[in-house]
C-alpha cells in the first residue's frame, strides 16, 4: 500500500495527451496542466482554479473562510516546492505534493490533541 501524501492529491483524467472534462479547462500536456494549477494556486486566483478543476472542484477552492483558504494555498505551494511527483496508470495521473515527514508530524500533533481531550474528559467525569 502506498504511503499517504500531504495536502492535496489531485486526480487528473487523461484523454490521450490532452486533459479534458466538461466545463473544465483543457491543456496540451500534463506538464502544462500541473504548471497552470500551481501558478494559479500561487496567485490564489479562485476563478482560474475553478476553470482548471471544473465546477466540482469548487469545495477545494472556497471553504467560506478567506483566511483559511489563503493559508491552505500557501501550505500547498510550500509543500509543492518541497517535494512533488506525478504517478500514473490506468488513464489517471495523481499529483503527490509534500513529503511523508510533514504528514507524520501532523498526525503526531493531532494525536497529542486527542490525548489532551481524553484527559480533560476524565477530569470532567471526576468532578
Amino acid at each position: 500500500m502506498k504511503t499517504a501524501r500531504l495536502a492535496l492529491a489531485i486526480v487528473l483524467a487523461l484523454q490521450g495527451v490532452a486533459l479534458a472534462a466538461p466545463a473544465q479547462k483543457s491543456f496540451a500536456s500534463l506538464d502544462d496542466a500541473v504548471n497552470a494549477l500551481v501558478a494559479t494556486i500561487r496567485a490564489a486566483d479562485r476563478k482560474a482554479l475553478v476553470e482548471i478543476l471544473g465546477p466540482q472542484g469548487t469545495p477545494l477552492v472556497w471553504s467560506g473562510d478567506a483566511v483559511a483558504d489563503r493559508a491552505a494555498f500557501q501550505r500547498f505551494v510550500a509543500a509543492y516546492d518541497r517535494a512533488h511527483r506525478l504517478q500514473g496508470g490506468g488513464g489517471q495521473v495523481v499529483l503527490y505534493v509534500g513529503d511523508d515527514g510533514l504528514l507524520n508530524r501532523r498526525i503526531g500533533k493531532n494525536e497529542l490533541s486527542a490525548i489532551q481531550v481524553c484527559l480533560a474528559y476524565v477530569d470532567a467525569q471526576r468532578e
